[in-house]
């Protein structure tokens, strides 16, 4: 768990309500950053000490939770059947030449990764020519584990125009293995529609791919500017926040139909 504290100079902040909780750092799931800042707070603001208060890091104040949704990429990291096997390699060395370089000969649609229309449609657009803000947003977590990907699965839920919506399905925990590529599930025709009369700005999953040739839903999808991330690691973690998290999912700026992306998640 991240505490952040606000760093502004004494006097120009409102003092909220001090939480006191006890934080288990062993417990906490992969992806999660644990950062106390309450000392440095309090040294600012003296007279909002509480009474009690054994350790600075049982003192919380906004609890603030960043979660990296995004898989290493190594040369081991398994690429969609057919495709290209990663080759990261190092080319330079500090003992010889004075510096450390790697090299990375790869396909875009390794580990987590964003696909842009030009993936799936004649003359679509490029990854490279979208504006950033459309990397950034409110998310939105679909429970779909064990269950038919369908529309009822986004009843009750508030989504808006260019949110994010994450489908998690549990198969992340298979990453790597024969079954991630060969079972995993698949989105409905009729969730992808609801999606498009919403217009949501990227939907992301923890599969390697959203359907199976003809490959229906990523001409939906992309077809109406919708980006596509695959291969999301450990949605599952976000189920406490399904409705309203923050999204920054900002992939490498290839002139490709795809790269690479890091998806963060913060959560308050």
């Amino acid at each position: 768990m991240r505490v952040q504290i606000p760093s502004a100079p004494p006097g120009t902040l409102k003092y909220p309500k001090i939480k006191v909780e006890e934080i288990n750092e062993k417990s906490l799931p992969l992806g999660v950053v644990y950062e106390p800042r309450a000392e440095s707070f309090l040294r600012h603001h003296p007279s909002k000490k509480p009474k009690k208060i054994k350790k600075f890091s049982t003192l919380c104040y906004t609890p603030l939770m960043l979660l990296d949704l995004t898989h290493t990429i190594t040369s081991q990291t398994p690429p969609f059947p057919g495709d290209p096997h990663p080759e990261l390699t190092q080319t330079s060395f500090i003992a010889t030449a004075g510096y450390n370089e790697f090299q990375i000969k790869t396909g875009m649609h390794i580990g987590t990764h964003m696909d842009a229309p030009l993936h799936m449609i004649p003359n679509g657009k490029r990854l490279s020519a979208y504006p950033p803000e459309r990397f950034f947003g409110t998310g939105h977590l679909v429970d779909a584990r064990d269950k038919v990907i369908s529309p009822d699965l986004l009843e009750g839920m508030k989504i808006s125009r260019g949110d994010f919506v994450f489908v998690c399905t549990g198969f992340s925990s298979k990453f790597g293995t024969e079954e991630y590529f060969n079972d995993y599930p698949e989105i409905t025709p009729a969730f992808a529609e609801a999606l498009v009369s919403i217009g949501v700005g990227a939907v992301g999953m923890d599969t390697p791919s959203p359907d199976r040739a003809p490959f229906e839903i990523h001409k939906i999808l992309l077809g109406h500017d919708i980006l596509i991330i695959e291969n999301l690691a450990n949605p599952d973690h976000l189920l406490p926040w399904k409705n309203g998290f923050k999204v920054t999912a900002l992939p490498a700026k290839f002139d490709t139909e795809a790269a690479p992306v890091r998806v963060i998640v913060e959560t308050a």
